[in-house]
C-alpha cells in the first residue's frame, strides 16, 4: 500500500459516513476499498490515505459502543454469515456435482464457464492439476464449510432461547426473523443506508410484544 495515493480519495471516517453494506463488506474482507462511499467492489484500488487504517479502527470502536449489548444485531449479524455460508455450500455442491458428472462431455468453455463461477464463490479449480485432486480439495472445503455452519447455528441457539425466555420483554423470534427479511427485502438500501441508522432501525425491533 502507498502511504499517499495519486489522488484524493474520500474515506469514509464514522459510522454516519459508511453505508451498511460497505461496512460489512470491509468487515469481511478487510479491504480498505469499501471505505470508499459508493465503492461497488470492481474497481481497482491500489492506494488509499495514510490515515485510512485509522479511520476504520475508529469506525470499528463506535460501532461496537453503539451496539454493546445488543442482542438483535448481534443475532442478525450470525444469521447474515449462517445465510452466505449455506449460499456458498450449496451453489459450490451444485456445480462441482455438475463438473463431476459431465466433464467428459463439456467442451472448454463450458468447463471454464464452470470454474469461473466456483471461483465468485470463493472454490479454486485447477484444472491444470489431476481432477480426482480438485474435487477432493473442494470436497474437503464443503466438510470445513459445513462444520462452520454447524458451529454458527449452535451459537445462534442461546440467542433464540434468550428471545423466547425473556419474560415479559420477550421477543417473538419468529417475528424477528420475519421483520429482518422484510427490511432487507423491501424497506431499505443497505448501500444507501449508514451502519448507525442501519443499526439503529434494528434496535426497533426489540420493542415489547404487544400484551
Amino acid at each position: 500500500m502507498k502511504n499517499q495515493p495519486d489522488k484524493i480519495i474520500k474515506i469514509s471516517r464514522n459510522c454516519d459516513e459508511i453505508s451498511a453494506h460497505n461496512f460489512f463488506e470491509m468487515n469481511k474482507t478487510k479491504d480498505f476499498s469499501w471505505l470508499i462511499p459508493g465503492f461497488d467492489g470492481w474497481e481497482e484500488i491500489t492506494a488509499f490515505p495514510i490515515n485510512t487504517p485509522l479511520h476504520w479502527g475508529n469506525i470499528i470502536n463506535e460501532y461496537s459502543s453503539i451496539n454493546k449489548n445488543n442482542k438483535t444485531l448481534q443475532y442478525f449479524e450470525l444469521l447474515m454469515d449462517l445465510s452466505e455460508l449455506e449460499a456458498r455450500i450449496f451453489s459450490g455442491k451444485l456445480l462441482i456435482y455438475q463438473l463431476e458428472r459431465r466433464w467428459n462431455h463439456m467442451d472448454l468453455e463450458t468447463k471454464d464457464a464452470y470454474i469461473e463461477e466456483l471461483l465468485g464463490h470463493r472454490f479454486y479449480f485447477n484444472k491444470s492439476k489431476p481432477l480426482d485432486q480438485e474435487f477432493k480439495k473442494i470436497n474437503n472445503q464443503f466438510e470445513v464449510i459445513s462444520m462452520k455452519i454447524e458451529s454458527l447455528k449452535k451459537r445462534i441457539e442461546p440467542f433464540e432461547n434468550d428471545f423466547e425466555d425473556d419474560g415479559s420483554d420477550q421477543l417473538d423470534i419468529i417475528d424477528v426473523k420475519i421483520k429482518i427479511q422484510n427490511i432487507l427485502k423491501r424497506d431499505i438500501d443497505l448501500r444507501k443506508m449508514s451502519i448507525k441508522e442501519f443499526t439503529k432501525t434494528l434496535k426497533s425491533l426489540t420493542h415489547k410484544k404487544a400484551a
